[in-house]
């Protein structure tokens, strides 16, 4: 099953990449998916909205993301991230600040949505 899927909320088309319930291994692969999906795309074309709900994480798992985030950022106009708990914020934190993108947290999907809708 793919980790990424293009879906439309309020007529604004969102890059949705599915992290969530997986194992690091599985991490890795879908990160993978989505670094090659995004990097087709028109420059600072995409909104992202990345569910990372229940996933198991590792020190290789935040060295990609890393990564990740960093490649992503020519790409993505704004970028919205749900799923995150304690462990997971200080991550997402840590990854906003060394890679200079200015992604957002949300406890909703919906409002997730609503908010790159706006943007």
């Amino acid at each position: 099953m793919s980790a990424t899927s293009f879906i439309t909320h309020k007529g604004s088309k969102i890059l949705y990449i599915d992290l969530a319930r997986k194992t690091p291994e599985q991490l890795l692969a879908a990160i993978r998916e989505a670094k090659a999906v995004i990097g087709q795309q028109e420059p600072f074309s995409l909104l992202t909205l990345t569910d990372v709900e229940g996933s198991s994480y590792n020190r290789v798992v935040a060295d990609e993301l890393k990564a990740y985030v960093a490649h992503n950022k020519p790409f993505v106009r704004a970028g919205a991230v749900v799923g995150l708990n304690d462990l997971k914020r200080v991550i997402f934190n840590f990854l906003n600040r060394v890679t200079g993108r200015t992604l957002k947290g949300f406890d909703r999907v919906e409002a997730a949505k609503d908010w790159l809708a706006s943007q």
